[in-house]
């Protein structure tokens, strides 16, 4: 992913308006500053930041691997 998507993304142009073919590039960004912003991995971010403070008994967007830890 880093040595062959990233620099892809990062270096693919802009086309002008109208001419924009949706991309998931943005999110793949986001990833990217929240992870070195927190310095931790997103999932372990999410985590932390909103399933543990909120309590969340079992949020549906956790995979069973880790559900399974809490049964």
């Amino acid at each position: 992913y880093q040595d062959s998507m990233w620099p892809k993304m990062v270096s693919s142009p802009v086309k002008t308006r109208g001419e924009y073919v949706y991309s998931d590039i943005s999110m793949y960004m986001m990833k990217e500053i929240v992870e070195r912003q927190a310095g931790e991995p997103l999932d372990q971010f999410v985590m932390d930041e909103f399933i543990t403070l909120w309590e969340c008994a079992q949020p549906d967007l956790i995979p069973d691997v880790v559900l399974t830890k809490t049964i």
